[in-house]
């Protein structure tokens, strides 16, 4: 298997796939997650995530993108022959996010948006995270799926108070305001605060 591996470093476009797929027939569900694991980690291969997934099965970035979770995703779809029905999104399950394509300078993003009206608006720089509510139940997921539970006790409550919904995802920057400067906190001191938050 190393040495399939080492071999799509070397390989030429249309060899990879095969070579992809000779690996995939090979492996079992846990094999296949951490030999996706590697090749994802590393896309000096030449070959993007998304071909990686379409070699392993049709419908496995889709499964990917709703539940973010590679073994289950390497578990449901291990018969590239049936097709996944598609999965809704689960509040309480970190979705992968939504991020913005990078263009060389202004005016390719205009040429990007063909002629639609746009909001613009500051870059804040916060933590990326997915508050995921479900009833009393919170959840703060950054954008590598990792539950952040370390928020739960500073920032749940008023996640309840002023989130009116039963059960919603939201997903943006997280940010501290400073009420003593009237401004926000520096970078990096979300988890300062809410460490703070918990021991009271």
């Amino acid at each position: 298997m190393t040495h399939s591996i080492v071999y799509l470093q070397v390989t030429l476009g249309s060899e990879k796939a095969s070579v992809l797929s000779s690996l995939i027939k090979k492996t079992n569900a846990l094999e296949m997650k951490w030999l996706l694991m590697i090749i994802i980690k590393d896309l000096k291969l030449g070959i993007s995530e998304k071909s990686i997934f379409h070699e392993f099965h049709p419908d496995a970035e889709d499964l990917f993108n709703v539940t973010c979770d590679l073994k289950r995703v390497c578990e449901k779809l291990n018969d590239r022959s049936q097709r996944h029905k598609r999965q809704d999104i689960e509040v309480g399950k970190a979705v992968r996010p939504q991020l913005a394509m990078r263009v060389g300078n202004a005016s390719s993003a205009w040429k990007k948006l063909h002629g639609k009206p746009v909001v613009a608006e500051c870059k804040f720089d916060g933590d990326r995270i997915q508050i995921h509510k479900n009833g009393e139940e919170i959840h703060f997921f950054s954008r590598t799926f990792l539950d952040h539970s370390e928020y739960t006790s500073g920032m749940s409550k008023f996640i309840k108070e002023n989130i009116l919904v039963d059960r919603c995802i939201l997903d943006g920057e997280m940010l501290v305001w400073d009420t003593a400067l009237n401004r926000f906190a520096e970078f990096g001191s979300n988890q300062e605060i809410a460490k703070a938050a918990s021991e009271g």
